[in-house]
């Protein structure tokens, strides 16, 4: 038979872990804020369908190129590393063992979708096509 964890009080909680608290609350209201922004870019711009309409779209517009690229996906991932962290310290005390192994697979979860994202290569990419380009014309 299992026995029921005690509910955290606030007064329980650690002050000294006031700041990630905050950062970690303030990294998941700008998730919700980037989701809607994220969701507004692939309804209402097309996505490119081959790799040379990529690079005119990030010549056009770095910005637009970035976030039709999924780049606040990226940013989504690494500020919510901050909130994985604050809900780790705060639920270790009710299951080490899982929060332990809660945080390995959020973090393993971010650092994949940072490096399964290129976006920051694909403007270093498109800049050497349009250097490639002009240069032959």
């Amino acid at each position: 038979m299992s026995t029921i964890s005690q509910p955290v009080k606030a007064d329980n909680i650690d002050g000294s872990w006031r700041g990630l608290y905050m950062n970690g609350g303030i990294a998941m209201l700008l998730t919700f804020l980037y989701i809607p922004i994220q969701i507004i870019t692939f309804m209402t711009t097309p996505e490119p369908t081959n790799a040379i309409n990529w690079f005119n779209l990030f010549q056009k517009s770095k910005f637009q190129g970035l976030l039709s690229f999924e780049f606040l996906f990226i940013v989504t991932s690494v500020i919510g590393i901050t909130t994985h962290l604050a809900l780790y310290v705060t639920l270790r005390k009710v299951n080490q063992s899982w929060m332990a192994i809660a945080l390995a697979f959020s973090l393993l979860g971010a650092v994949c979708i940072i490096v399964a994202k290129p976006a920051i290569d694909m403007i270093y990419l498109a800049d050497q096509y349009t250097a490639a380009t002009t240069d032959v014309f």
